[in-house]
C-alpha cells in the first residue's frame, strides 16, 4: 500500500528569500533548533537570509506537526531503501518521530520545490522507515511560505 502523504502549508508571514543558500540555511536552522547566525556564516548567507531563516524557524518549530512534545525525535536521519529493481535509494529524513499510530516522517520544502518529486521522495523515506522498523509510517510534506 502506498504511504499516505499529507501536504501542510505553513504561512509564516515572512518574506522567504529564494535560492539554494537560503534553503540550505533554513534546513540547517530547523535541524539544530536555532543557531541561524552560525549556520549563516558557514554557508555564506546574507544578513537578510539569516534574519528570515531565524524568524521562519521560530514559526515552523512551534507548528503542531513539527513540535512533537516529548516524543522520541530523529532529525536528519539517514535512510537507505532497496527498490524492487534492486536500485538503492539514499537520503536523509528531515524529521521523524513516533506517535500512537507509528511513525510520522516530515520533509521541509521551501520556495518553488517540485511538489510531485518531493512527495515521491517522502513516500520512499516513509516506506523505508516502516520496512526497517515494522511499524506503519505516514508522511507530511511541510511547505514553508
Amino acid at each position: 500500500a502506498a504511504v499516505e502523504v499529507t501536504v501542510v502549508a505553513v504561512k509564516t508571514g515572512i518574506r522567504q528569500p529564494s535560492g539554494r543558500t537560503y534553503g540550505r540555511l533554513l534546513h540547517a536552522v530547523l535541524q539544530s533548533n536555532g543557531f541561524a547566525e552560525a549556520h549563516g556564516r558557514k554557508l555564506g548567507a546574507t544578513e537578510d537570509e539569516v534574519a528570515a531563516a531565524e524568524a521562519t524557524a521560530r514559526v515552523v518549530l512551534t507548528h503542531q506537526v513539527v513540535a512533537p512534545g516529548g516524543r522520541e525525535v530523529f532529525r536528519e536521519a539517514p535512510v537507505v531503501v532497496r527498490m524492487n529493481d534492486g536500485t538503492l535509494v539514499e537520503g536523509r529524513i528531515d524529521l521523524a518521530f513516533r506517535d500512537k499510530d507509528g511513525w510520522v516522517v516530515v520533509d521541509y520544502k521551501t520556495g518553488s520545490a517540485d511538489q510531485q518529486k518531493a512527495v515521491r521522495q517522502l513516500r520512499l523515506y516513509a516506506h523505508a522507515l516502516a520496512t526497517a522498523t515494522g511499524l506503519p509510517a505516514r508522511a507530511v510534506l511541510l511547505e514553508i511560505a
